[in-house]
């Protein structure tokens, strides 16, 4: 359950951020060829949460490996078990029907949000089923899974963000933002 507490605290800041910057991107007037207005603004909101959700999941990887290496079994369990099955499922239904509706869209902020919303789906699954099977089953369960669903998040908004920085570096004519992307 560690990897959904943390997403679910991100959720919030992000989904404000990201509707402020489509509204301001949205009135912002191409300005000069140097500056084309919200050309560039919807790729570097997509950057900046990419790398939000890349620290949020390495925090929880932080906090996995301090739980296996203590060797803590939350030994207090689920309570209210039925009560928190009931809601993820239902939020899974809900992201999954959101994933589908957004996957087509051409714009990178809505394809950004259908990649949170798949990455919710997979993410409160497989995050459900590892505090149950550490409730359960073994107790290393739930932080070992909670590292494997950081790392595929990590790797999924790292994939997302360099793509919208290569997108946003490919329309400059800058030889210097080419040639700093392509150095880190």
């Amino acid at each position: 359950m560690y990897f959904g507490c943390a997403t679910s605290l991100v959720h919030i800041s992000r989904a404000t951020a990201l509707q402020y910057k489509m509204a301001c991107s949205s009135h912002m007037p191409r300005l000069t060829p140097r500056f084309p207005g919200k050309e560039r603004m919807e790729p570097l909101g997509v950057i900046v949460f990419s790398c939000v959700m890349a620290t949020a999941a390495f925090s929880v990887i932080i906090e996995g490996i301090k739980q296996l290496a203590s060797k803590d079994t939350g030994a207090d369990g689920l309570s209210n078990q039925w009560i928190i099955i009931g809601g993820t499922i239902l939020m899974v239904t809900m992201k999954a029907l959101l994933y589908m509706y957004c996957r087509g869209s051409k714009s990178a902020s809505v394809a950004a949000f259908a990649t949170d919303h798949l990455n919710d789906t997979i993410v409160n699954s497989f995050s459900l089923a590892g505090a149950l099977l550490g409730a359960h089953v073994e107790w290393w369960l739930d932080p070992a899974i909670a590292i494997g669903l950081s790392l595929w998040v990590m790797w999924s908004w790292g994939r997302q963000g360099w793509e919208q920085l290569v997108n946003l570096v490919s329309n400059s004519n800058s030889y210097y933002a080419f040639r700093f992307v392509y150095k880190c």
